[in-house]
């Protein structure tokens, strides 16, 4: 089957965006509590059941008195020295609310976190005070009120955050200080994932002449769970255009997206594009003018939407964030979870082959540059290991000098 011409990179996730944006009914949703809701999506904003903090409470360990309060000028506690000097009429732990109103030239021991009596002007900080005798001497002028607000960072009926946004643990605390048990979220969606060839196997007793391990299989099953994809299907497609139609229907019938790695070229035994094709889907594209990862494959339909990776890892990671998880981001209503940086190069690079967009990996040094990760091929996943993601060679660039401002595709969560 003959191949299309290459479509430079933002022209396929243009296509990409389209064949998404219609794709079936709205996207199902699920009300989950929030210990079960990290990294899904929101459908709906959540809201604050209460006010945070819930009252008036103590920014740090120390001594509550009424503002304005002078205190006494003189105390037996401390003969001689100088004040202002109050009574300590009682502690206040957190968890605990004071016993009895806080009167003039008084002082209530106070912990952080607990509730400051209604008359407290502020708290005066321990490590400004000394304690003697049931008497508190003031060791500095006063300073900030230390007391943190009722209702100062949410009030209830708040909404905390926007549909779409993906939750991260922060996110979960806030939720869960702030009276949330549970939040409406997008269905998680279903990838299969599909190897192909008959040179690719899954175990080492299986290896022979001209056979390898399946790298591509295990990597894209272990991004599906870092980005909290559910794994529908882990197959493999031998060399043979009817097996392949087989198992990319099967793969079709229970999952949203399909990821398939390998047979997209032109050679002889790539059957996967007249497989997708069999199975009532449009191939919108099948070369992306990008190194690494120019014979990639998109095609969708009423089935579904399915990716044809390259047969190296190294392009099949690339392609994944660049791809799969941009689509599967779009399905629930949220943005791509890829973070772009632009960071200097630490050093100078070059290549000898420009007519291509580059994208090499890059590791982020200590000084906030980024460092060339050397490889010598697309499936030197040794080397891909030790980088932070890819940064972009603009195409016609041959090289670039050290301090150059490049844009990094982040890959680590």
């Amino acid at each position: 089957m003959s191949q299309r011409p290459a479509v430079p990179l933002e022209r396929a996730l243009a296509l990409i965006d389209d064949a998404v944006a219609p794709h079936g009914d709205p996207w199902p949703r699920q009300t989950v509590p929030i210990a079960a809701a990290l990294g899904r999506v929101l459908a709906d904003a959540p809201h604050a059941t209460i006010d945070q903090p819930p009252f008036d409470k103590s920014a740090m360990d120390g001594f509550a008195v009424r503002g304005g309060d002078p205190g006494l000028d003189a105390c037996p506690a401390f003969p001689g020295a100088a004040g202002p000097f109050y009574r300590v009429s009682e502690l206040v732990p957190a968890g605990a609310v004071a016993q009895a109103p806080l009167e003039p030239g008084c002082a209530v021991r106070i912990m952080t976190g607990a509730p400051v009596p209604a008359e407290a002007g502020r708290v005066v900080m321990q490590e400004h005070t000394e304690l003697r005798d049931g008497w508190v001497r003031l060791t500095r002028p006063p300073g900030r009120p230390n007391i943190c607000p009722r209702g100062e960072d949410t009030r209830a009926g708040q909404e905390l955050l926007t549909p779409g946004h993906r939750l991260a643990a922060v996110d979960l605390a806030n939720l869960a200080a702030c009276g949330v048990t549970e939040v409406s979220v997008a269905r998680r969606v279903r990838l299969a994932v599909i190897s192909t060839g008959d040179e690719v196997v899954a175990h080492p007793t299986e290896l022979g002449p001209g056979r390898i391990l399946d790298a591509n299989g295990p990597l894209l099953a272990a991004l599906a769970e870092t980005w909290g994809l559910e794994l529908t299907l882990l197959a493999h497609a031998p060399d043979d255009e009817d097996a392949t139609r087989a198992v990319v229907a099967q793969a079709l019938d229970d999952a949203d997206l399909v990821a398939m790695s390998g047979g997209v070229s032109a050679g002889v035994f790539d059957h996967v594009q007249a497989a997708l094709i069999a199975c009532g889907l449009s191939v919108d594209f099948d070369r992306v003018d990008v190194k690494p990862g120019r014979p990639m494959t998109f095609a969708h339909g009423p089935a579904g939407l399915v990716f044809g990776l390259p047969g190296n890892p190294v392009p099949v990671y690339l392609m994944f964030h660049l791809f799969v998880l941009r689509a599967a981001a779009a399905l629930q209503g949220a943005a791509s979870p890829v973070r772009r940086l632009r960071l200097p190069l630490a050093q100078a690079y070059e290549r000898r082959k420009v007519a291509r967009l580059g994208f090499e990996p890059g590791r982020i040094d200590a000084h906030g540059r980024l460092e060339h990760v050397r490889a010598h091929g697309t499936a030197h996943l040794l080397a891909q290991g030790s980088a932070d993601g890819f940064f972009a060679v603009p195409k016609g660039i041959a090289s670039l000098d050290a301090g150059t401002v490049v844009e990094l595709l982040l890959l680590r969560p």
